[in-house]
């Protein structure tokens, strides 16, 4: 059950339920191909706890991605053929580059992954997830994108021949994300933007064709701060850290979708769109 009520700080907050993982699961796998005979295409087990998540509406100016890791900015980005990936790397990364370039002032930045996901009778026509392009599905359970190992394999896969010089410098992820279609009350994404500690992430084993590529559940503790922005709009944008090859794991933000307490059968379903950059310090 959620409950919404006001927070200390004046703002709004609400009682939801938050999917961590298990820790009962601790080597959990996922399938983005077809799985061995007798193995299921995900073996993730969810423990649902209820936690406090904090709506910053109306103070959402007040957050610093260099300082709090996370941030919320007017979306401004010229978003042309959302069909088409192929235009999407051609028109939206540029601009998401840029963007990056301005937020951290690291000249050195290249955007490397989209997705839409959608939440359409909750999963794709043929029940699986996708490892890229334009459909994916809701991402329901706390995770974390990156671990050193797959943080360091997005180096290598698209930089080719400088990936290992450019391993040696610090270098970051960042996660663009806003709404497509709003007010988005359908399955917002919130963050854990406090309390989280490297013991707490479990690894999750994601099987590709190019092969494993793993990310990050999150395990729950009560000391999780929990924030989202509510009603969120396609001209608000969302930015937040995934990755910081000098802070590992403490200094991302976990991140998940989560649900209001109110059913609004006028809203419209979850449509989002995420895209990612890696910004190579000097």
């Amino acid at each position: 059950m959620t409950v919404m009520n006001g927070s200390a700080n004046g703002g709004a907050a609400m009682r939801t339920g938050i999917n961590y993982i298990s820790r009962a699961n601790p080597y959990p796998r996922v399938y983005y191909v077809d799985p061995p005979v007798g193995e299921p295409l995900s073996s993730v087990q969810i423990e649902t706890r209820e936690m406090t998540v904090r709506d910053v509406r109306g103070r959402e100016d007040g957050y610093r991605l260099a300082e709090d890791g996370f941030c919320f900015l007017p979306n401004r980005f010229d978003l042309g053929d959302l069909s088409d990936d192929d235009a999407i790397r051609a028109h939206l990364y540029p601009q998401a580059e840029a963007l990056t370039r301005h937020m951290t002032g690291i000249e050195h930045v290249l955007a490397f992954d989209h997705g839409i996901r959608r939440r359409e009778n909750g999963q794709d026509s043929d029940g699986k997830p996708r490892s890229g392009g334009v459909q994916r599905n809701v991402a329901d359970f706390v995770h974390n994108d990156y671990i050193p190992y797959s943080a360091a394999l997005r180096v290598r896969w698209f930089t080719g021949d400088a990936a290992e010089t450019l391993l040696r410098r610090r270098f970051a992820i960042y996660n663009f994300w806003w709404p497509l279609a709003g007010p988005l009350h359908d399955h917002p994404l919130a963050l854990c933007v406090r309390g989280h500690r490297p013991d707490h992430f479990i690894p999750i084993e994601n099987i590709f064709e190019r092969g494993p590529n793993p990310i990050a559940g999150l395990a729950h503790d009560p000391a999780h701060e929990w924030i989202y922005l509510s009603g969120m709009m396609p001209d608000e944008l969302m930015l937040f850290r995934t990755w910081d090859s000098f802070r590992a794991l403490e200094g991302c933000i976990p991140h998940g979708a989560v649900r209001e307490p109110e059913e609004r059968p006028d809203a419209p379903p979850r449509a989002s769109m995420e895209l990612r950059v890696i910004a190579f310090h000097p």
